[in-house]
């Protein structure tokens, strides 16, 4: 007799804890339906390039942000070659994209010597490989980091 009530005992517990985890996942999806999750911001550089003769980085930077983009830093090889500020853009982006966050962008990224005076005391050469790493900082006050080796 007293091997039942053990049974049933620790059959009722387990039921509780199937029926309390159902529960809580319950809860977490129609919390996460109409709150949407908002992940880290964060950059992808896709199909750069390095043309040494006229000392030019070109590439697409796909964007994901949960604030507006402030300003992008280059580095390569580690050696800061210059940034672009994007705060000036913040009117002209709420009105493309509108107020709500997370935005998903992709845009074309170019430096020059003529973009980025810093690029005259740095000599890209042909046949060698570059680490491009942009840093971005968000209107939030965060930052993140992506890069991509090329080769000339």
């Amino acid at each position: 007799m007293g091997e039942s009530k053990a049974i049933s005992y620790v059959g009722t517990i387990s039921l509780l804890a199937v029926l309390l985890g159902i529960s809580a996942v319950g809860i977490y999806l129609a919390y996460s339906t109409s709150h949407p999750i908002v992940s880290a911001n964060s950059l992808v550089l896709q199909s750069f390039s390095i043309t040494p003769a006229s000392s030019t980085v070109t590439g697409k930077v796909r964007v994901n942000s949960n604030s507006q983009l402030s300003t992008m830093r280059l580095y390569v090889n580690g050696t800061y070659l210059g940034y672009y500020n994007y705060s000036y853009m913040r009117s002209m982006m709420s009105s493309m994209m509108g107020s709500s966050y997370p935005y998903e962008y992709s845009m074309l990224y170019s430096a020059s010597r003529a973009s980025m005076p810093m690029f005259a005391n740095y000599p890209f050469m042909t046949n060698r490989v570059y680490n491009v790493t942009m840093m971005a900082t968000f209107g939030d006050g965060s930052t993140c980091y992506s890069y991509v080796m090329v080769h000339t």
